[in-house]
């Protein structure tokens, strides 16, 4: 043991070999944990998504009264909306209220007479969805904005999370990390779906990204460090295919499953395999030595579909150009795709196409350019601190996570194009400063702090 521990991180690389079929099986099966880490990271679209809502009757008018027979005062809900919903503009059209109701009943007085006031309960259109977060929880007017948390509390989760699981897997080893983490995530990923209120589903959701990034983070950090240098970009990319396998199989099973517990139930039973796999191998290798047009469901799968070709790109890339050059080029190119998206007019084209197809050009660049974001910070700093290092970097993104649903309340404060200008902006801005940053390609892992600067001293005399 004190033999391994004084070899350096290379020698041991070329003790087990520079990559064969034990790494290669070892890293497909940490990848794996990105399959359900893309589930959850997506599944709040399906989970909340925005349903059209109206008032519903208030108590005492004659359209409330579940318990009446008579075919001349019952009224289904179509009808009551047609009478006792009133309207308003809404993005410069006249449409149903979806936050008020008359105030006196409507067959008292003529409608457009009447006034309106604010109500505290709703009917909503279930034609798409049977249950959502939305529906069940009544996240709409004066509690719309806990939409935006829902949305945002999963980023902040992962913020926490990449933290505190770094350092406890600098400290206390990857494999206690990861199993826990894995653990940890399947339990509170199940216990959300009982949920009885949208705080406990806060808090589960929270503990589902805490536990969750800690599983992926940890278990890329021991691929990385399974093979030589050669490899290791190569297997850095790949790591990142399941994730978007969990993106495309993302679409089909909400489209499938409508009710929202249902479908987190759905996505969270596999997690329950992935426990006992990993618990399995790693016992076995103690004994033996990762809002467009057109439909969402399509755009969900196609946001899937379109990673694939951007990891094996992205592959090929890094390879001839190193590091920096591909994730620069890629960051420009998602944010020119998503500043075109003001030149097109939602509607004016069938599906809306020519920003669906801008929206899929953007995602391929932002995961090209992400994918081997990861394995440039994995490569920058030294083994020591390697999973506390990625982890503080990764803060940096889980803050944009937060912030990017938050955005979408300044298209009603300020003006509709405002979060797609900021989007842009910060990919172009983001490409451009990566290339002040040093060239890592070609150059053995570092294994504590001062190979850091020794290496920046080698680039800046040209060795």
């Amino acid at each position: 043991m004190r033999l391994i521990r004084a070899m350096s991180e290379d020698e041991v690389v070329r003790t087990l070999g520079g990559i064969g079929r034990w790494q290669v099986r070892q890293s497909v099966l940490l990848s794996l944990s990105g399959v359900l880490c893309a589930w959850q990271i997506l599944s709040v679209v399906f989970l909340a998504p925005a349903t059209e809502h109206w008032c519903a009757p208030p108590p005492g008018h004659h359209c409330a009264d579940t318990s009446s027979t008579s075919g001349d005062t019952r009224c289904t809900p179509r009808q009551w909306r047609a009478l006792g919903v009133p309207h308003e503009l809404r993005d410069g059209e006249r449409v149903k209220s979806q936050c008020l109701v008359f105030s006196q009943p409507i067959d008292a007085i003529v409608p457009d007479t009447n006034t309106t006031m604010s109500c505290s309960t709703w009917q909503y259109d279930t034609t798409e969805y049977t249950s959502t977060l939305v529906i069940e929880f009544d996240l709409v007017c004066d509690r719309k904005w806990l939409q935006m948390i829902v949305k945002g509390i999963y980023m902040v989760g992962i913020m926490f999370g990449v933290m505190t699981w770094g350092i406890i897997a600098d400290r206390y080893g990857r494999r206690p990390a990861l199993l826990l983490c894995l653990a940890l995530n399947c339990l509170s990923s199940l216990i959300t779906m009982a949920s009885t209120n949208v705080q406990m589903f806060l808090l589960l959701r929270f503990l589902t990204a805490f536990f969750g990034i800690g599983m992926y983070t940890t278990g890329f950090v021991m691929s990385m460090e399974l093979v030589g240098e050669q490899w290791r970009a190569l297997l850095g990319i790949t790591y990142c295919l399941p994730v978007s396998c969990g993106f495309i199989t993302m679409g089909g099973m909400a489209y499938l499953v409508r009710d929202w517990r249902l479908l987190q139930l759905a996505l969270s039973l596999p997690g329950l395999l992935f426990v006992s796999f990993y618990c399995m191998v790693f016992y076995g290798i103690v004994l033996n030595a990762g809002d467009f047009g057109g439909n969402m469901y399509l755009n969900a799968t196609l946001g899937g579909v379109v990673e694939v070709p951007a990891l094996l790109s992205c592959a090929y890339a890094i390879y001839r150009l190193g590091r920096r050059a591909p994730i620069s080029i890629n960051m420009l190119g998602a944010g020119v795709a998503c500043l075109l998206t003001l030149a097109c007019t939602k509607g004016a084209f069938p599906h809306d196409w020519p920003m669906v197809c801008l929206a899929m050009m953007g995602r391929f660049c932002i995961t090209a350019s992400f994918s081997t974001i990861y394995i440039y910070t994995a490569e920058l700093f030294p083994t020591s601190v390697r999973n506390t290092c990625l982890a503080a970097c990764s803060v940096g993104s889980r803050v944009g996570g937060i912030l990017a649903p938050l955005l979408d309340l300044l298209k009603e404060a300020i003006h509709p194009t405002v979060p797609v200008v900021v989007f842009g902006l910060t990919a172009i801005l983001s490409g451009a400063s990566v290339l002040l940053l040093p060239e890592t390609a070609g150059r053995p892992l570092p294994e504590v702090l001062a190979d850091v600067s020794k290496g920046r001293r080698r680039q800046q005399t040209g060795q």
